[in-house]
């Protein structure tokens, strides 16, 4: 049997521990590499953030929130528009207004209760509406709009309460027919802000121009059923091309009753009807009887209070 020296077990130990040293310096140098793809996808995240919500609110001033009401001042429908000049012309979903007997518009920073309906396209699921506005801050359309696939967008909206609702989305299909304006589909990709999600208005590019409005009516005459379809994120807009056959359409102007008689109106019925069901509650006959003989008592207190008045006259 050979013996192995000790000099020969010194080599083969640095030789082994020089190997384990190189692979752990080669293995630290990959896991670093690998860590900066992380950290700039961090930064971008974050940079990613800061322009959405640059856009949004570049874009919020030019969107309002609509309120519907019934003749009776009950909120029935709402959605949102957008305004198309300064001069308080918006675009919103004709949808909105199906049941309207009034309505009201509110921006970032005005409330409007006098609304005119100019057209509507029940087929395109759009209405023109206009507001007295001196000083709105429109959006920009592109009318120009060239589909490119994938391309990122933006929808916002406004809820009843003035907040911001934002989606996002990429454009997955463009589609023509004839004369009608481009039908545009979208696929809703995961929302990165704490932003409420949108569920109709305009649909901005990313130079915040409206190239689409949201179609969210069910039963579309043109795009088919399901024109927006929440659960599988997927969103049917028309090309903003289609305005075009509103701004030719004016020709029956519908202008509606003003929005705040309607809900002061509605605000005394449901008092009347408070205090009515109250008195029911209580007895109408009771209550009368009630109110007679208090009167009767303090008629009868009167008038001996007068008597006993005169008997200290008369003594004195």
């Amino acid at each position: 049997m050979h013996k192995i020296s000790i000099p020969a077990v010194r080599f083969i130990l640095t030789a082994i521990f020089s190997c384990l040293f190189t692979f752990s310096l080669h293995s630290i140098q990959i896991a670093c590499a690998a860590d900066d793809e992380p950290a700039t996808s961090f930064f971008g995240l974050r940079d990613e953030i800061e322009i959405l919500q640059k856009r949004v609110r570049m874009a919020s001033p030019g969107v309002v929130s609509i309120i519907v009401y019934d003749n009776s001042g009950e909120a029935i429908a709402s959605g949102s528009g957008f305004f198309i000049n300064p001069d308080g012309t918006i675009i919103a979903n004709d949808s909105v207004f199906k049941e309207a007997y009034s309505a009201e518009v509110n921006s970032n920073t005005k409330r409007y209760d006098s609304v005119t309906i100019l057209a509507r396209d029940e087929a395109m699921d759009l209405a023109m509406i206009q507001v007295s506005a001196i000083d709105e801050t429109p959006l920009q359309p592109e009318f120009d709009y060239r589909f490119t696939p994938n391309e990122k967008v933006l929808m916002v909206g406004k809820s009843e309460s003035l907040k911001d609702t934002v989606s996002e989305g990429r454009v997955t299909s463009m589609r023509d027919k004839g004369e009608t304006p481009a039908r545009i589909e979208i696929r809703k990709t995961v929302p990165i802000t704490y932003f409420p999600e949108n569920r109709d208005g305009p649909v901005l590019n990313s130079e915040g121009k409206v190239i689409a409005i949201q179609a969210v009516i069910s039963d579309h005459s043109i795009f088919g059923r399901d024109a927006i379809q929440l659960d599988d994120k997927k969103v049917t807009a028309v090309s903003i091309k289609s305005i075009y056959t509103l701004l030719s359409q004016q020709s029956n102007i519908i202008k509606l009753p003003q929005a705040g008689s309607t809900e002061l109106l509605a605000v005394l019925k449901k008092q009347l009807t408070t205090a009515f069901v109250v008195l029911y509650g209580i007895g109408f006959t009771k209550l009368v009887g009630g109110l007679l003989g208090i009167v009767v008592l303090i008629s009868l207190l009167q008038w001996v209070y007068i008597r006993i008045k005169k008997l200290f006259k008369r003594a004195a």
